[in-house]
């Protein structure tokens, strides 16, 4: 309010209110809501203020009608004037195809207008958000020529499609897309493409530094952590830090493996984790071999962390309490050897465990008694049922039941 009163305080406040121009998705600037006008107003009436927008969010909303061309005139206008911003995000506007059109035709405006963007975030509000769309962009080198960070969240699966990069670009895609992204850190999440597709994005970007792949839970394409290590061994000598959710389950152990022995200068690694047994006695292996590589290569990786994270203390079929594990790994390996092994506070204290597990086999015990004693009941009374029952009873007609008596007894007829 000052500001508003205070000449000198306006010249210092102005320029900080436009420094982020962010609305959620229930303003969106597509078609332009009230609260988008204003600011708009005062850029155009004080072109000064623009060059301090460092942030800017450009929301279209998939749920309303949006035909006219005059709707993009706003964001149209802040892909023009906002030449300083850094931070872009854009979120919704890929659902049908006016909107389609019209939401990539603004993208290239801003790609060509805003050459400091240096993270971009792309999201979908309700479907059509492609990563060919995405590619094609970058085959029409038109891109951000600074962009460090992409982040791809909500991507959809081109259905019927499964070499749709190859063929909806039409190019061989080692030749024009290999290795030429300058993004150094990459994160999806909410992930529905193939196999194949995830393979040829991770050899998009020149030199990868941080990747980040969210959980999926809907994806039915077989994505492991072994698939994921052979993918994001181009940028072995780069990544420094890789983070990977959630994957579907396999019956495959091996699967459940990621190897980051070859990439010398990583210095944080997350993987998911989300069964009771899912740290045992290979995980154990594994993360000492992986420590052990570490102090043997003196790599860069001097902490380790284990999201180990339980929601419910039932079904716990090993007789190891996990964190026993990872105290030894931490106390006798790592620490020692000037490293650390960090985790969460287990939700069950070890007592609680013993005692968990002791109430389980009292009740696996008490249910095999049970089904026991109820077979053997089930045997003493077929048994009963035997002896009780006449050996010629057959059931059916009273010819039936006479008849294996003595088959040359006449049967006398009414």
């Amino acid at each position: 309010m000052l500001s508003r009163v205070c000449q000198r305080l306006s010249r210092i406040a102005q320029p900080m209110l436009f420094h982020t121009i962010d609305f959620n998705s229930s303003i969106s600037i597509v078609p332009p809501k009230k609260r988008v006008i204003q600011p708009h107003r005062a850029l155009q009436q004080k072109p000064s203020l623009r060059q301090h927008c460092r942030r800017l969010s450009i929301d279209v909303a998939d749920n309303v009608a949006v035909t006219k061309t005059d709707d993009y005139a706003i964001a149209d206008d802040l892909a023009k004037w906002l030449t300083g911003v850094r931070c872009l995000q854009n979120y919704g506007g890929f659902d049908g195809d006016f909107l389609g059109s019209r939401t990539w035709s603004l993208i290239r405006s801003l790609a060509k207008h805003m050459g400091e963007v240096r993270h971009w975030s792309l999201c979908r509000q309700g479907w059509g958000l492609y990563l060919q769309d995405v590619l094609s962009q970058a085959m029409e080198e038109i891109t951000f020529s600074k962009l460090t960070k992409l982040a791809l969240h909500r991507i959809s699966e081109w259905k019927g499609h499964t070499l749709q990069l190859k063929s909806t670009l039409r190019m061989n895609p080692t030749q024009k897309l290999l290795r030429t992204a300058p993004i150094t850190a990459l994160s999806i999440s909410d992930y529905e493409e193939t196999t194949q597709c995830t393979a040829f994005l991770l050899q998009w970007p020149a030199a990868l530094e941080h990747f980040q792949f969210g959980s999926f839970y809907n994806n039915p394409w077989t994505m492991t952590y072994p698939l994921f290590q052979s993918w994001l061994l181009i940028h072995r000598e780069t990544l420094k830090s890789i983070d990977i959710g959630y994957l579907s389950r396999y019956e495959d152990s091996n699967s459940y493996i990621f190897n980051a022995t070859p990439f010398p200068n990583l210095e944080y690694l997350r993987l998911s984790s989300e069964s009771w047994n899912d740290f045992g006695e290979n995980e154990e292996t594994w993360v000492r071999s992986l420590g052990k590589a570490g102090i043997a290569r003196e790599t860069s990786l001097e902490t380790n962390e284990i999201k180990f994270r339980l929601d419910y203390w039932y079904g716990m079929e090993q007789d190891d309490y996990p964190w026993d594990r990872m105290d030894h790994i931490r106390d006798e390996l790592l620490r020692p050897n000037g490293r650390d092994l960090i985790y969460q506070t287990p939700p069950i204290s070890k007592d609680e465990w013993l005692g968990f597990r002791k109430k389980e086999r009292e009740a696996q015990r008490s249910e095999d008694e049970t089904e026991w004693y109820e077979n053997e009941t089930d045997t003493a009374t077929d048994a009963e049922t035997r002896l009780q029952t006449p050996p010629s009873y057959y059931g059916g007609g009273i010819r039936e039941y006479l008849e294996p008596l003595d088959r040359n007894f006449p049967i006398l007829n009414n």
